[in-house]
């Protein structure tokens, strides 16, 4: 077929098996019947016969008329299908072999591509064509013009020629880098020759300012050694008497803890004995409750059955009736089918044959007559069929209605029922909310009595935190607030005490926190380690009292391990000490510092268990204290910081009075809020009964409503029940009457038609011996008719019966399911559980109710003793704090002069580290290399080193270097003013030096970067004279490219618009001119890098996108872009394949047209008429079953036109002259 022909000609034009749609080369040989293609081992080839002038083919002379040759071109396929055959046949019939890329280039000398496939036009192609836009028209445009074969050279030095240029960049930069690199190490040569004469000057200052420094910490030494002898006598003294009072505090403070104990395990028992007597009160409510609603429940379901009980006897009544009145049904049907069976005519066969043709013949006399005893006949069936339509509907809505009249009576007694429940369930309902707002009153003033109570107690609170703190406290307070406040305004970075820096999160936790902060409770949080050593130095100059500093800058953070942060998530009576107090984030590092590994539990008891029982099981550890101030240390020892368990500054201890009465308020609360907790429970209970009752009311009301609801809806169903049947009883007298008129006038036209026919039955009558037969046999019909309309009216009425007795049966069952029997049985079962149930509780409440009373007295005691006790411990740690005081202010003073003279040394260590580490050469009394070492070994020497000095620091250093008259300044303010000078001038010195910051090797990065320079400049020389080279060969191929495209898209553009006019011309009407085609380049530059963009406006129509256009326009569209660019290098030939598939007729003409008016030699490949007819002839191929190959039939359509009908045909051509 015309597949085969297509493939044929794309394979003869070089194109390869993807464009000819096939797998495999054994698919283009022709099979036989039942033969596969494995099965082939035949060859076959194309050829492509072309003639022209020799030069086409690079050729020399001519053969043939005109100078022209003939060249063919020849592919063959192989045996067995294992490649091709490229052969070349020249005029004087020599056969020339060639390979697939000369074979190419011989078919483009020609024209004809096979890259760009210029001769052949698919249908893909035209769809693919008018899908083109962009880059992809470029591409195409390319293929077309040849331009593609200078892709790879232009994008190989398209890519060198960036190459280069970045290479030249790199270059240059590196030769002006050099050059700036140059001159910038000249200006550090000349800083570096300033820095060395600073650096000497700066060196010489350190030393001596060094030297003064020692000299100064060597006298205050010996001062801060005379003062630590003597309070070390003072200290301890003071720590025998505060051990003394500690015993005895402990001592009370155990006896104390007891007696709380045995009160709180009393009040404990209390309360669990008031939380079981509160539990009992809702559920005794909640069993009455539900006792109530089960009665209710029993009285319903015993109504219930009444009513059911009576309805059913009812309805046996009835079903009873009508099982009577169906069984005499049948007996009726059964009488009146006997009847009907007894009313046939005593014919025999040849009489009832004799009959029937009597009968035929009085019928063909009486004819008038019989079609009016027939019509009267039909008028009676009717009136019969809608008289037992009116029978059986009236009996149907008698049966309703009796329905409806006994529902009327449930329902008038349901509703009576409802209205009386409803009646009771109000009751009950306003009840329950009276018994509520009485309970709500009662609450109302348990909470107004609440908050005069908790007033109160807030003022005696107040009252006692003002009037705890003694006179030597608030003096001392506000001494160290003072000091505080002044080194806050002199000293930079300077906070503020810890203790005023945070507060507890929980009043009850002061203790706690006082605790875990411990020595440092008073300690003040400076910035930086400088600051506070300069507090320091303000205090000991002025004398004051000696304290502690905290600088954020040399505090490490341990923090808490995740394990123990784990354990203590797992507890809720355990927290971290750090979330007992709130801060600001700024000073979070001091708070982590002294807070981070520290535990607070509720109890002593907590503590023990968390630290004992699972750090030490664990392997961790951490420090725990409670919220009364006991401690458990990292290594598991338990103790009581005193000291620290006032809370001086959270909340200060009860005295007296004060506490009795604060007692007998907390005592009252705690009544109150167990009143509260009852009356909360009970106010509960009673609420969800009101809510209950409340819900049982409003069920029962629309209960109630719906009940009436329904009877008035019933009995608005029986009035018109009884109006219809009132209706239908007239309607079926009238049809009863109407009935007899028209069995009257029957029987008067029968009469007549049987005194004209009689003559014609008599002889049957004489034979049968009656007077008329044929009234015999009408007589007989009629009462058979009367027989068989009262046979259907019985069977309707039995019907109904059935119906009524069936609807009754089912009511009676699903009465009997609905039987409440049983579920009245169930309530007073459940009635008689909560009976017994509630006397239950009732026993319970008893005896809980009398050992609550007993546990009262008993915590009454308990509390009497546990008072005794707190005021005698109270008094023992009176005593203890006032001799801890005495001692720890004895620690303090000792542990302030040991500070001091601690930080001295460490200072005057510091001081001598730093020459060694800063290079700071020191006049020596000696060997400068022995002492230097032994120097940087030992720290300073002297008493205030850490180890054991090997040679005091007068015998090593020569303080002799130092001017006279610095060495006489040894304390006070001179030496404060001589440090302030040397610092001054030494940052001077030292921002000097740090603002040059030279380059000390200068000179030798000098020298190489001269000839960094010399070589950076060669450099770039040479990369410019690269880009110069090939910058000309990839212009010369870029002009070429595009010289090689734009002559191709120059002819294209121009053709485009005369090819698409004459495509169009008409398609708007009769004499309208045809559309306009545009291309556009996107890049005028470079065209083949850019897109085209394809344009057109089609007659009539606005400028739009080929994408827009419907199927027929895109396809001319498509059709006037390829054969404009065939225009560029015309084809000697060209092949359409069904290109047509989408056009219209106007369009499918037009392109019709151009072809014939086309200059070039067309093959048409199509399957529609109008345009394969205006050709110049036709080629069919078909299959010759006798050869087993393809025909090929031709027709000479000019020939065909001329009124010649001889077909041109090869060796196959059908016989009869036709194709």
């Amino acid at each position: 077929g015309k597949s085969n022909l297509v493939d044929a000609i794309s394979f003869v034009l070089g194109a390869s098996k993807k464009h000819v749609r096939l797998k495999h080369l054994q698919d283009l040989v022709h099979k036989k019947e039942n033969e596969s293609v494995g099965d082939v081992s035949r060859t076959t080839l194309v050829e492509l016969v072309c003639d022209g002038p020799p030069e086409a083919f690079s050729l020399e002379g001519g053969i043939g008329d005109g100078g022209t040759v003939r060249v063919v071109f020849r592919r063959t396929i192989l045996p067995d299908a294992t490649g091709t055959v490229f052969q070349r046949v020249l005029p004087g019939g020599e056969e020339e072999t060639v390979s697939e890329a000369d074979y190419a280039a011989h078919l483009a000398r020609i024209n004809i591509l096979p890259e760009a496939q210029n001769c052949l036009v698919f249908q893909g192609d035209v769809e693919a064509a008018a899908r083109k836009q962009g880059r992809e028209l470029t591409q195409f445009l390319e293929k077309v013009s040849g331009s593609d074969a200078f892709r790879v050279e232009y994008d190989r030095l398209a890519a060198e020629k960036a190459k280069r240029e970045d290479n030249a960049r790199f270059l240059y930069s590196q030769r002006r880098s050099a050059n700036r690199e140059k001159e910038r190490v000249k200006e550090q040569k000349r800083e570096a020759e300033k820095y060395k004469q600073l650096d000497t000057e700066r060196a010489n200052l350190q030393t001596e300012f060094l030297l003064f420094r020692l000299h100064c910490i060597r006298w205050q030494l010996d001062a801060k050694q005379a003062a630590r002898a003597e309070h070390e006598r003072e200290r301890i003294a003071a720590d025998d008497a505060a051990a003394a009072g500690l015993q005895r505090k402990l001592d009370a403070e155990r006896e104390r803890a007891a007696a709380h104990l045995e009160a709180v395990k009393a009040e404990r028992a209390l309360a669990d004995g008031g939380s079981r007597l509160e539990q009992i009160g809702p559920g005794e409510m909640e069993v009455a409750g539900r006792l109530e609603d089960l009665r209710q429940r029993l009285q319903d379901l015993q109504s219930g059955a009444e009513r059911c009980h009576r309805r059913r006897q009812q309805l046996q009544t009835q079903a009873e009736a009508l099982t009577r009145e169906r069984e005499r049904a049948d007996a009726e049907l059964a009488q009146v089918a006997a009847d009907i069976t007894k009313q046939q005519p005593p014919f025999t066969p040849e009489q009832r044959q004799e009959f029937e043709r009597a009968q035929r013949e009085a019928e063909r006399i009486t004819s008038e007559s019989s079609d009016n005893v027939r019509f009267v006949e039909a008028k009676i069936k009717a009136v019969c069929r809608m008289r037992a339509r009116v029978e059986r509907e009236s009996r149907e809505l008698k049966a309703k209605q009796d329905h409806f009249r006994q529902r009327i009576e449930d329902l008038a007694e349901a509703e009576a029922e409802a209205a009386s429940v409803k009646e009771a369930q109000k009751r009950t309902a306003d009840e329950r909310a009276r018994q509520l707002q009485r309970l709500q009153r009662e609450s109302v003033e348990q909470a107004e009595e609440k908050g005069r109570l908790m007033k109160e107690r807030e003022d005696i609170m107040k009252e006692i935190q003002d009037i705890t703190a003694s006179e030597r406290q608030i003096k001392y307070e506000q001494k160290i607030a003072g000091i505080t406040k002044d080194l806050i305004q002199m000293v930079p970075g300077v906070h503020g005490r810890m203790i005023d820096l945070c507060k507890p999160a929980q009043e009850r936790l002061g203790v706690a926190v006082n605790v875990a902060l411990g020595g440092y409770l008073y300690a003040v949080v400076t910035d930086i380690s400088d600051g506070a050593k300069q507090c320091i130095r303000h205090l000991r100059e002025r004398m004051q009292e000696a304290m502690t500093f905290l600088p954020l800058d040399r505090l490490r953070v341990q923090p808490l391990d995740r394990r123990v942060a784990e354990l203590v998530r797992n507890r809720p009576t355990l927290r971290p000490a750090l979330s007992c107090v709130t801060f600001n984030p700024r000073f979070a590092r001091a708070f982590e510092f002294l807070m981070s590994d520290v535990i607070v539990a509720d109890n002593l008891d907590e503590a023990r268990s968390f630290f004992y029982d699972e750090l030490q099981s664990r392997g961790l550890s951490c420090r725990v204290v409670t919220i009364h101030g006991e401690t458990i240390s990292r290594d598991g020892n338990m103790a009581i910081s005193g000291d620290d368990t006032r809370q001086d500054r959270f909340n200060f201890a009860a005295i007296g009075e004060k506490k009795t009465r604060l007692d007998e308020i907390d005592r009252r609360m705690y009544q109150i809020h167990t009143l509260e907790s009852t009356a909360g429970t009970n106010q509960a209970a009673l609420q969800e009964e009101a809510m209950r009752s409340e819900a049982r009311a409003s069920s029962s009301r629309k209960a109630l409503e719906q009940c009436q609801q329904e009877l008035a809806a019933r009995r608005e169903d029986m009035q018109r029940f009884e109006e219809e049947i009132a209706r239908l009883l007239p309607e079926a007298q009238r049809l009863e009457e109407e009935e007899a008129q028209h069995r009257q006038e029957q029987r008067g036209l029968e009469q007549q038609i049987g005194e004209v026919v009689r003559g014609h039955f008599a002889q049957l009558s004489a034979a049968m011996g009656v007077e008329d037969v044929a009234k015999l046999e009408r007589d007989l019909r009629h009462k058979r008719e009367e027989l068989e309309a009262k046979q259907r009216v019985l069977e309707q009425r039995k019907g109904s019966i059935g119906a009524e007795l069936e609807m009754v049966q089912q009511t009676l069952k699903e009465r009997a399911l609905r039987d409440p029997s049983k579920a009245i049985s169930e309530c007073e079962e459940q009635i008689k559980s909560l009976e017994d149930a509630k006397g239950r509780q009732f026993e319970t409440a008893e005896a809980a109710q009398e050992r609550l009373e007993r546990l009262k007295a008993e915590v009454s005691s308990l509390q009497g003793v546990e008072r005794e006790k707190e005021r005698a411990a109270a008094k023992a740690g009176q005593e203890a704090r006032e001799a801890q005081q005495r001692a720890a202010e004895a620690k303090r003073h000792l542990a302030a002069l040991a500070a001091e003279a601690q930080e001295l040394q460490q200072l005057r260590g510091d001081l001598v580290q730093q020459s060694v580490l800063e290079n700071i050469r020191l006049p020596l009394l000696g060997d400068h290399a022995s002492l230097e070492e032994e120097l940087a070994s030992d720290g300073g020497g002297g008493e205030g080193g850490e180890g054991p000095p090997t040679r005091d620091l007068e015998e090593v250093v020569d303080f002799g270097a130092l001017p006279a008259q610095k060495r006489a300044v040894r304390e006070g303010p001179g030496v404060a003013l001589l440090e302030d000078e040397y610092r001054s001038e030494l940052d001077r010195l030292g921002q000097e030096l740090e603002r040059l910051q030279p380059n000390m090797k200068a000179v030798e990065q000098l020298r190489e970067l001269v000839e960094q320079a010399e070589g950076a400049a060669q450099s770039a020389a040479q990369a410019r004279s690269d880009i110069e080279e090939v910058e000309r060969l990839f212009e010369d191929v870029r002009d070429r490219r595009k010289a090689r495209f734009m002559d191709c898209f120059s002819v294209v553009r121009e053709q485009i618009t005369v090819v698409y006019k004459r495509l169009t011309a008409g398609a708007a009407g009769r004499g309208s001119e045809g559309g306009s085609a545009y291309l556009d380049l996107e890049d005028l530059e470079d065209p083949f890098l850019g897109g085209v963009k394809f344009t057109v406006m089609p007659p009539a129509k606005r400028f739009s996108d080929v994408a827009l256009l419907s199927g027929g326009e895109k396809t001319l569209a498509a059709m006037a872009l390829l054969f404009a660019v065939q225009t560029y290098q015309r084809p000697p030939f060209l092949v359409l394949d069904e290109v047509d598939a989408h056009l219209d007729n106007n369009n499918l003409q037009a392109l019709a047209r151009y072809v014939a008016q086309s200059e070039c030699q067309t093959i048409v490949v199509s399957l529609k008429d109008k345009f394969f007819s205006h050709s110049e002839g036709l080629v069919g191929v078909s299959r010759s079953a006798s050869t087993e190959t393809s025909v090929i039939f031709t027709a000479d359509l000019d020939r065909f036109r001329q009124g010649q009908l001889v077909p041109a045909g090869g060796p196959g051509a059908p016989p009869g002259g036709s194709a």
